[in-house]
């Protein structure tokens, strides 16, 4: 790719500092550097008041679950016994979390 444009961006003395380091330690030049940390990186949309309902529902339902998780494993090892049973029923409330958390991570980039 034929690079003939230039962005100007202004930063502290201090941060080009820690950028050319940053850049040092792994061995590639500055510009090479910011190119491949802003096309690594994700913005995802700052949870406010203003975000969808729908969307705050659903990331709130994913916290109440995993304060119930925490209060079951917290009787269990109070007890000083995890049945297998048991061990199923948390694996499988973890799993019911992980898919809806990656559904809320999924609205707040916009991608559904």
């Amino acid at each position: 790719m034929i690079k003939n444009k230039n962005i100007i961006l202004r930063v502290s003395e201090e941060f080009r500092e820690l950028l050319e380091q940053k850049a040092n330690k792994v061995g590639i030049p500055l510009s090479e550097y910011l190119r491949k940390s802003v096309m690594n990186s994700e913005i995802v949309n700052q949870i406010t008041k203003q975000i969808d309902p729908q969307i705050r529902f659903n990331f709130y339902r994913a916290s109440d679950n995993l304060n119930q998780i925490a209060r079951g494993i917290n009787y269990f090892v109070k007890q000083e016994q995890i049945s297998t049973d048991s061990q199923m029923k948390i694996l499988e409330a973890l799993f019911k979390n992980e898919q809806l958390l990656t559904k809320i991570y999924a609205l707040l980039k916009g991608k559904e």
